[in-house]
């Protein structure tokens, strides 16, 4: 059997390991939310950001938190503009 994937298969797939700041942003923007590293850098000051740990004073994200974080922040699925909110096929 031969492997089918493609390079655009293999970025869409999560890392398992912990992210920086700068692969946090990339990442989330790799999935269609663009986010900027200095947006996530004043979330964590502010509040209202994805979960992240420390290690020294780095903070560290786990893709599954990334990802929660910015369907969290989306709103429902519409049809049109003018059509009632929330309408799923």
């Amino acid at each position: 059997m031969t492997n089918t994937s493609t390079h655009n298969d293999e970025a869409l797939r999560p890392p398992t390991g912990l992210m920086d700041r700068g692969q946090a942003a990339a990442f989330l923007t790799s999935y269609g939310y663009r986010t900027a590293r200095a947006t996530l850098a004043k979330l964590a000051v502010t509040g209202g950001g994805p979960a992240y740990q420390k290690f020294g004073r780095r903070p560290l994200y786990f893709a599954v938190d990334l990802l929660q974080w910015a369907q969290d922040r989306c709103g429902p699925v519409v049809r049109s503009t003018s059509g009632a909110a929330g309408v799923r096929a």
